[in-house]
């Protein structure tokens, strides 16, 4: 239907304007005029955007922070790490400087331990060559070394004094470490190896 424009009362002119606004956009015209105050206007305001800006800064900061997080906490586990190992250092060295002395102790323990074995396995074999030897036969040397026993000296017969050392359950692999020769009294001068039963 159409608007009656002409018999319009005069009241009714001020809905024109309102009426040919809502109309532009039915039919292309070359009016383009904005009849509407422009108190109220719509208008975009840039504030409305602060809330997005805001989010998108926000977000920034927590990946940042999420980035930061692993190697900050990491930094802070060898700083305190550090601190723990200065604060137990000196304690280190005091056990370090103890384990030492202990060593130190423990070599000596084994050393007169050994010695103190060496001493009695002289002794022991001592005695065993005292009652395997016959009277006619003498030692020139004796000589006692991890459980290896070397004797120099002389007898009527240097296989016998062998074959007797090899029968007592003190000694074993007797052994000539050089040929026997024999002296102007008549005896054989013999160096003789053996090791020891007890100290095997």
């Amino acid at each position: 239907p159409r608007i009656p424009l002409e018999n319009a009362k005069p009241q009714s002119t001020a809905a024109f304007g309102s009426i040919a606004t809502s109309l532009v956009a039915l039919k292309e015209s070359p009016f383009r005029a904005n009849l509407i105050p422009r108190d109220m206007r719509y208008r975009e305001s840039r504030l409305q955007l602060v809330p997005t800006y805001l989010l998108v800064l926000l977000a920034i900061c927590m990946g940042l922070a999420f980035l930061a997080r692993e190697p900050y906490q990491n930094a802070v586990y060898a700083s305190r790490l550090d601190a723990e190992i200065r604060k137990i250092s000196p304690q280190v060295t005091e056990v370090a400087g103890q384990e030492s002395e202990l060593n130190q102790l423990s070599t000596r323990s084994r050393a007169l331990t050994q010695h103190l074995q060496n001493r009695e396995y002289n002794l022991e074999a001592l005695r065993e060559l005292a009652r395997v030897l016959p009277s006619t036969a003498f030692l020139s040397s004796y000589s006692y070394q991890d459980g290896t026993i070397t004797v120099s000296g002389f007898a009527q017969s240097a296989s016998e004094i062998q074959s007797l050392l090899e029968s007592s359950s003190l000694f074993k692999n007797v052994e000539f470490t050089s040929s026997v020769t024999r002296d102007s009294g008549g005896k054989d001068r013999f160096t003789l190896k053996m090791l020891m039963e007890a100290s095997q």
